[in-house]
């Protein structure tokens, strides 16, 4: 998962490079996360693009929450 500014610009550290989600497939949730960024609260109040990268799966919902 990778956050993107509207105009398409990776925001910094919330590219593809710096995502750390771990996925664990006896789990239902997968939480979104970031080597070098704790949460998305900097993030707060702005408009941000979400992109989803996913391989032999299917992506039914997500929830965003700061």
């Amino acid at each position: 998962m990778a956050l993107y500014t509207p105009e398409g610009t990776a925001i910094a550290g919330f590219g593809f490079e710096e995502s750390a989600c771990e996925i664990h497939l006896d789990k239902l949730y997968t939480p979104a996360r970031w080597k070098t960024k704790q949460d998305v609260s900097e993030l707060v109040g702005r408009n941000v693009v979400i992109h989803f990268e996913i391989r032999g799966a299917a992506l039914y919902g997500y929830r965003f929450v700061s």
